[in-house]
């Protein structure tokens, strides 16, 4: 299963977004093997997420230093992080593409028509310049996203989006 996690500009959101995935499919993972093989825990050994964001006007940056810091405390290191614009991502690769916000949902359906899409909780906004808490509460959101969509890795009871489906 290859998942993308789409947000504005790839140094926030979509890098905690990724990282947070990768906990949750880990420890999927980890419950299917303690369950035994007869486990409904059908995570791919061979999951790839990734991030990208929406906008191209700094490609190559790393997380925003408070977003970093924020994910080391909780014990996961987003400090290799390189933003990457959509724009540069071949989209149909990825077989689900989740994305943080109506805007990016809106600009991943016209650039692919087709394919699984899905809208994080409309509460997910940026907690650029809003301190730790709302790192936190962020992360905590996209946190639920991740146990959703990994919880339905069948993919096909995920709420999903077609580009149909999206609002122009």
């Amino acid at each position: 299963m290859k998942i993308l996690c789409v947000c504005e500009e790839d140094v926030c959101l979509g890098p905690m977004a990724k990282a947070i995935m990768l906990e949750v499919i880990d420890d999927w993972r980890h419950i299917g093997q303690r369950l035994g093989t007869d486990a409904n825990a059908p995570v791919p050994d061979e999951a790839i997420v990734e991030s990208a964001g929406t906008h191209e006007n700094a490609p190559n940056s790393p997380a925003h230093p408070d977003a970093v810091s924020y994910m080391a405390s909780s014990g996961t290191d987003i400090g290799n992080h390189a933003s990457r614009p959509l724009s540069e991502v071949g989209l149909n690769y990825f077989d689900l593409i989740v994305c943080t916000a109506q805007e990016e949902a809106e600009v991943v359906a016209k650039t692919r028509p087709r394919g699984k899409i899905i809208l994080a909780n409309p509460f997910v906004a940026s907690p650029q310049g809003h301190g730790p808490e709302a790192y936190k509460a962020c992360a905590d959101l996209l946190g639920i996203l991740a146990i959703n969509v990994v919880s339905a890795i069948e993919w096909s009871a995920a709420t999903a989006y077609s580009a149909e489906a999206v609002p122009a």
